[in-house]
């Protein structure tokens, strides 16, 4: 039996590297387990990237058995092994001691698999898929956390954020990445420990909080980083700067030099956070984040001031409050050309924005319209920014999953004008969301009283 046919970590030519490297290990004695994020996508069905191996070999044996490596984290058991081009990389089984600085552990023991999985963070991260077996091995009731869609931490909660201060950003990051709750206890945790994040590296910061942005539901992210606590934390010195540098100067000089030179470089590049001087967010990713930030009413004002400070004329034509109409798309031209955004960034940028105005408008617009405008709607981001400030309208998402075929096509209605007859499908395709009409024989009654409408006034027309 070929084990490469039935294993789907050995499928493609990483896969076919990977199985000849499981193969090296069994053939001296060892084990070799794919471990945490890519068992856990796997069962979920996402896309997996990293995958990441364990094994009860020591760190001597893996260097033994694979001559080019890295020895990336040599102290912790952590090797990278290189194999005809491909890299892996390769921890021993082990566990944790004395966690000092809120990141790292003193010192590491080599142990078992289920001790190993008890030392990690969330038990969906805790499984291993035995490469010789094929069988997912779960001490920590990983796999029902998934069916259930829950993020809770191994163990204790309080011990896993106390070693780990990272792990209360990268919950939230696990929540608006694969759509899951975090469990009670866990969110309870993460409340406690939220102050403790400005203990941990400013680079590892700014990684969860981009990939929060970037994930499929930045709106919950950034609301679950205000409720959470961790919000007030991180950007409490950064907010209050940047008001303070508003008030410094009058709206002239803001909108000329000072806004760029001042607000952009020494702000939105520098990125104070804590006084930790990083990049922590492009122009754009700052902007969206102050937009999503709107949303939640978290800091209004500020994002009135920076409009306002930024060019009155256009902040007029705006509109703060998003009632754009039609100089929608010559106020966001000008905002796009002045924070110089790549057209990847101002599509997402003008997603973020015009959600706004949707939002608004939405309780005015017929069922019909709504269930198609979802249904049709490409953006992901604009999706689920819908989602969250629709709390009221949740139903609607679910329902315009599956559009309604119609019960009449082109040639029914060819009788119609040429003009008349895309917007009367329309018009059909409306009703058959909202329900209004249920049955081709109603649809063709619609359209008679159509057509004998157009034939009267056809009719009026040319006497």
């Amino acid at each position: 039996m070929n084990i490469q046919n039935l294993n789907p970590f050995f499928k493609g030519p990483k896969g076919e590297v990977l199985c000849q490297v499981a193969e090296k290990f069994w053939e001296n004695g060892f084990c070799c387990y794919i471990a945490g994020g890519a068992v856990r996508d796997f069962l979920i069905g996402r896309e997996i990237n990293d995958l990441d191996l364990v094994t009860d070999a020591l760190p001597k044996d893996i260097i033994k058995l694979f001559p080019k490596n890295i020895q990336v984290g040599i102290q912790f058991g952590i090797v990278v092994i290189i194999y005809k081009g491909h890299h892996f990389e390769v921890a021993t089984f082990r566990s944790d001691g004395e966690y000092i600085d809120g990141r790292h552990p003193e010192n590491v023991i080599f142990s078992s698999a289920e001790l190993d999985a008890q030392r990690r963070d969330f038990t969906i991260n805790a499984l291993f898929y035995d490469l010789k077996t094929n069988i997912i091995i779960d001490f920590v009731n990983g796999r029902e956390d998934i069916k259930l869609r829950l993020i809770r931490a191994v163990g204790s909660p309080q011990l896993r954020f106390q070693q780990d201060h990272l792990r209360v950003l990268r919950a939230l990051r696990f929540e608006a990445q694969l759509d899951f709750q975090i469990e009670s206890e866990t969110w309870n945790s993460i409340k406690q420990w939220a102050t403790s994040i400005p203990k941990v590296s400013a680079e590892r910061i700014k990684q969860e909080l981009s990939k929060g942005i970037n994930s499929g539901a930045p709106c919950l992210f950034v609301l679950h980083l205000k409720t959470s606590g961790v919000y007030d934390v991180l950007f409490d010195n950064f907010i209050t700067e940047i008001k303070n540098e508003i008030k410094l100067i009058n709206k002239e000089i803001i909108k000329t030099q000072f806004m760029n030179e001042v607000i952009l470089n020494q702000i939105y590049f520098e990125g104070k956070l804590n006084d930790l001087k990083i990049n922590l967010f492009s122009p754009a990713d700052l902007l969206s984040f102050l937009v999503l930030s709107f949303y939640y009413n978290f800091f209004e004002n500020l994002i009135k001031e920076l409009y306002l400070a930024y060019h009155s004329s256009i902040s007029q034509k705006m509109n703060i409050h998003f009632n754009w109409g039609l100089k929608f798309d010559k106020s966001f031209k000008n905002i796009s050309n002045y924070f110089n955004l790549s057209k990847l960034e101002s599509k997402k940028f003008k997603e973020l924005l015009s959600v706004s105005w949707y939002v608004s408008q939405w309780p005015k617009f017929r069922l019909g319209y709504r269930l198609n405008f979802l249904n049709e709607c490409q953006s992901n981001l604009m999706l689920n920014l819908l989602y969250y400030q629709l709390p009221d309208h949740k139903n609607e998402f679910e329902i315009a999953k599956v559009k309604p075929s119609l019960f009449l096509n082109g040639t029914d209605v060819e009788n119609l004008p040429p003009l008349q007859r895309g917007s009367f499908l329309k018009e059909l395709l409306y009703l058959q969301w909202e329900g209004s009409i249920k049955s081709k024989p109603e649809a063709l009654e619609l359209l008679k009283n159509v057509y004998s409408k157009y034939k009267e006034e056809s009719f009026r027309s040319s006497h």
